[in-house]
């Protein structure tokens, strides 16, 4: 069995895997459909952290006439927004664009009437190119151009498009008409998606825009992206159904003993699969790199493996849920801990500073006892027949000097059974004499 060329494997973004084709590592964990991007280029974008292209079919397809022109313009944001079409033609304000939907109803009309073709229930479908924070306008214009071009235009399709810079992330939207010229219909296939994304990489990067387009298991993630829709309901309501029914799910899988990962969901199980293949491949590749020798492929392989190693784990909605709880659970525990913590410390510095307090206190009561007993002593010393009423005015004017000299940083004191006061050195108060009796002259 002889083994197919490159342009046999590739055919139109379709790539047919056979057994008699061995790919590499590198194309294993990063495989191409043929947009034009080979697996080294994904793999350096991917170690250097560069942003993903997101690019989609809107779920909704344009159904009736009033829909249509609904769709125009939306995009053209009610007319204040200019459009091109496929010949490069711009279209501005909403009559522009409600004849250029007008005729497209009409030409499906004429169609269907011919019979030259299956009828379809679809008038266009809505495309979006979505770029990162920080894209410039004006590059992404000329990318999307090139790119519907390439695309679209090439397979005679009709559509317009235009840029919205009203969010971080400047997009594209282009509204493409579902019937070709030769009466072919809108349709890709996942693959041909993939090959789009690529495309529109090797495009955008002669503009100066820098993305990649890795699968998302790759890139560790294994949920969905939340549709629009979703989005809108989880605003509009507290818990949205999806989130009500996983839950009452898990609180089952608990009532019945049951164990979530072996009674898992099938689509659970391949996501695993896919896991464990990707480590595989990954780990394959690192060695090819590291095989090398060179500094480049060295470093290349350093920074695959430690992104690898930093995939989040595998999870299915209810252990999402389930997760979440115990770190709801564990971060409340914390909560408390920490304060109860900080309850024993207030109750710890409000003791702390009452026996300071107190220790004050009897510091003070002491110190006053002390020097009451040295005035009294004082006293007793040097004015021992002074009268009731000398005594008190002697102590008075002992204490009011002592707190002088204790402002001063001096005190009372024995000396040889004397007081002194210190930082003074005046002499204690003598009783005064009394007054002497006899006539006055």
């Amino acid at each position: 069995m002889t083994s197919k060329t490159e342009e046999e494997e590739i055919k139109f973004g379709r790539r047919v895997y056979s057994h008699d084709v061995k790919l590499s590592a590198a194309q294993r964990l990063f495989p191409t459909y043929g947009g034009g991007m080979s697996a080294r280029a994904k793999a350096e974008k991917f170690a250097a952290g560069r942003p993903e292209i997101v690019m989609k079919f809107d779920k909704t397809s344009v159904k009736s006439a009033h829909h249509l022109q609904e769709s125009g313009r939306y995009i053209s944001r009610n007319g204040k927004l200019e459009c091109e079409d496929d010949e490069g033609q711009v279209l501005a304000g909403t009559e522009a664009i409600d004849e250029r939907m007008k005729s497209w109803v009409e030409d499906e009309e004429l169609y269907q009437q011919t019979g030259a073709g299956r009828p379809s229930d679809k008038l266009a479908r809505r495309f979006i190119v979505s770029t990162p924070p920080g894209t410039d306008p004006e590059a992404l214009k000329k990318a999307v151009r090139d790119f519907v071009a390439a695309e679209f235009k090439s397979r005679g399709f009709e559509f317009i498009w235009t840029i919205h810079t009203d969010k971080a992330h400047p997009h594209a939207h282009v509204l493409i008409k579902n019937r070709s010229a030769d009466g072919k219909r809108l349709h890709y296939s996942n693959q041909e998606l993939r090959a789009m994304r690529e495309r529109f990489c090797v495009i955008a990067e002669k503009y100066g825009i820098d993305l990649n387009a890795t699968s998302r298991a790759v890139r560790g993630r294994t949920r969905r992206a939340k549709p629009i829709e979703r989005v809108k309901q989880e605003e509009r309501r507290s818990v949205h159904p999806y989130h009500a029914l996983r839950r009452e799910e898990l609180i089952k899988y608990f009532k019945e003993g049951k164990d979530l990962v072996a009674d898992e969901h099938e689509l659970m199980k391949r996501c695993r699969m896919t896991r464990t293949e990707i480590l595989k491949n990954a780990a394959e590749y690192v060695e090819e790199l590291r095989q090398t020798g060179k500094p480049e492929d060295l470093a290349l392989a350093a920074t695959i493996e430690k992104k690898i190693s930093e995939m989040p784990p595998v999870e299915s909605a209810q252990e999402v849920i389930l997760r979440k709880a115990k770190e709801k659970m564990a971060r409340k525990q914390q909560r408390t801990a920490a304060e109860k913590a900080k309850a024993e410390r207030i109750k710890e510095a409000i003791r702390q500073r009452k026996a300071a307090e107190n220790a004050a206190a009897e510091a003070k009561a002491a110190e006053e006892e002390s020097e009451n007993k040295l005035i009294e002593q004082l006293i007793a010393k040097t004015c021992p027949t002074a009268s009731k009423e000398n005594i008190e005015r002697i102590r008075d004017v002992l204490r009011e000097r002592l707190k002088a000299v204790k402002q001063q940083g001096g005190g009372l004191r024995m000396v040889d059974d004397d007081a002194q006061t210190i930082n003074g050195g005046q002499e204690p108060p003598q009783e005064p004499e009394p007054p002497k009796k006899g006539l006055s002259r």
